[in-house]
């Protein structure tokens, strides 16, 4: 989308799942991963006409495949035209050339989120606690981890850019923002509460204990269709900054939300938005 907000390219994933890397080159070219089919696809922007279509692999290094949702992060494409992919739940990244063949491979030490090769040739890997640089034969030249900064506050390192002087821009995600599971659910339904940072000990506590508040999903997709969805209370959206509803369930997302809306609060709402129209 441009500044004036003209759509100027528009992908849409084959199946369920989505992409969640891509990058833009200097060719004018796109490169997207796509996970449930586990295809790396190089566009043109200006015509979508297909450069290279590749498949690479999401298994680790036992053989395991994990779920789709975590086959792949963040891709880039090399200046020397090959292809780095963080392989996330398998905690590897791998190097593809244009023809799918892997030419070299990286374990990392929790989820891959990004990688990019560097003008030295080392290679720059994200995963979550820490960055690290990588030579080719696989040694350590240097790492930060969250913990080198603690003034910092920082749960999670993903995004990376070099600028041009060599320093480095990281995307990292604060320690004020808590994640509370739901018992009540199989799948893993998640809320996201970012808290005030002076109230952030007390509050994390309180929401805890008061998570299912902002609905408890029922187990079995077949008793989910026309339940009565919970409400989060007064007291508890008076003690948070913002709202991320990350539930796998989209029924409830309407009845949580508006009571969000009306707190005049920050809301968030992730796939599925909804389940019906």
């Amino acid at each position: 989308i441009s500044t004036g907000k003209t759509e100027l390219f528009y992908f849409k994933p084959a199946k369920r799942e989505g992409t969640y890397g891509f990058d833009i080159t200097k060719d004018g070219t796109m490169v997207v991963a796509e996970n449930a089919t586990d295809f790396i696809t190089e566009m043109k922007l200006d015509t979508k006409e297909v450069i290279t279509r590749i498949k690479g692999d999401p298994r680790d290094a036992k053989g395991n495949t994990p779920g789709a949702h975590h086959h792949y992060r963040m891709v880039s494409k090399t200046q020397t035209g090959t292809y780095l992919v963080c392989c996330s739940g398998a905690h590897i990244v791998r190097e593809y050339d244009a023809k799918g063949k892997l030419l070299w491979e990286q374990p990392a030490p929790d989820l891959a989120f990004e990688a990019f090769r560097r003008k030295n040739g080392n290679t720059l890997i994200s995963h979550l606690g820490a960055i690290t640089e990588y030579t080719p034969d696989h040694k350590v030249v240097w790492s930060f981890s969250c913990k080198d900064a603690p003034e910092l506050k920082l749960a999670n390192l993903c995004g990376i850019w070099e600028r041009e002087n060599g320093n480095l821009v990281v995307d990292g995600r604060p320690i004020v923002s808590r994640r509370i599971a739901h018992p009540g659910y199989r799948g893993g339904a998640w809320l996201d509460a970012i808290f005030k940072t002076n109230e952030m000990h007390d509050t994390a506590a309180y929401v805890a204990e008061q998570s299912l508040e902002f609905g408890r999903l029922v187990p079995g997709s077949e008793q989910r269709e026309g339940r009565k969805a919970q409400k989060p209370s007064q007291e508890v959206l008076d003690k948070v900054d913002c709202v991320l509803l990350e539930t796998n369930d989209g029924h409830p997302h309407l009845e949580q939300a508006v009571e969000v809306f009306k707190s005049g609060k920050i809301c968030f709402i992730d796939k599925p938005l909804a389940a019906t129209l």
